[in-house]
């Protein structure tokens, strides 16, 4: 049965917790597919999300909101879901994106053993000694997992000329979420939620100067419509991201 936590929300409370501090609070989201949510075994529905999201923008807290787009039974459906829900709450409300387009996997937990699609890297050795990286599970579907790939690359490449080449930019979890979303409609042909998508990220970026403005659009146009075997691997750069010492182990659980 669906648990409709946005009920428990008291008013009266969220507006005490932002008297005292709290600017934002993180919502485990993940996904505004039916069909995904049953997958994930969320105890919760669509419309309670959404209604917690506004709640919390209500009393001045910014929620910030996690995607898991690319789970393993992921389909174009449940993508494009995805697209439409995340762009009209950011436009309707105050939210914070959280999204990576790969989905991590620790070590012995549920996901990593219900999946087959696990890849594992090796231990490494870092300042906190040696660590293991998670496993990151791939969609089941062939052109899902490409088009996932293609983002990875073009998303790093893209990140990686910005911070070379625009002075003291901060790529904020929303601004990245921003960049790979808006290439992620260009990438299904989804022109309407591109649009959407890049006017999102006009308005966040609309505080650096004009020169950096341009500078962001010429990386972007050009990096997002390049061939993607030009491009390296991004397989090093998610371990130097992901690699956090809270998981060190040797047997391999968080």
């Amino acid at each position: 049965m669906p648990v409709d936590v946005s009920k428990r929300m008291d008013f009266s409370l969220l507006e005490k917790m932002k008297e005292v501090g709290f600017h934002s609070i993180t919502l485990g989201i993940e996904t505004y597919d039916k069909q995904l949510m049953k997958d994930m075994r969320k105890s919760c529905t669509v419309e309670m999300n959404f209604d917690a999201v506004k709640k919390l923008n209500q009393a001045g807290i910014t929620a910030i909101c996690t995607s898991l787009m690319f789970y393993p039974t992921a389909t174009m459906t449940s993508i494009l879901n995805d697209l439409t829900a995340i762009i009209t709450l950011y436009e309707e409300d105050t939210i914070y994106i959280a999204f990576h387009p790969v989905l991590l996997a620790i070590h012995e937990t549920k996901m990593s053993l219900d999946f087959e699609d696990c890849i594992e890297y090796d231990e490494v050795l870092t300042q906190s000694g040696i660590i293991k990286i998670p496993k990151y599970v791939r969609p089941r579907d062939k052109k899902i997992k490409d088009i996932q790939v293609e983002l990875m690359k073009k998303g790093f490449h893209i990140i990686e000329q910005l911070e070379k080449q625009i002075p003291n930019i901060v790529l904020t979890r929303t601004f990245e979420g921003l960049i790979y979303l808006k290439m992620l409609c260009d990438q299904l042909g989804e022109t309407e939620l591109a649009d959407r998508y890049w006017d999102a990220l006009q308005d966040y970026y609309k505080y650096y100067p004009k020169k950096y403005r341009k500078t962001f659009g010429k990386i972007f146009h050009k990096i997002s419509k390049s061939s993607t075997t030009n491009l390296s691997d991004p397989t090093h750069t998610w371990i130097e991201r992901d690699a956090y010492p809270q998981w060190k182990s040797h047997d391999g659980r968080a």
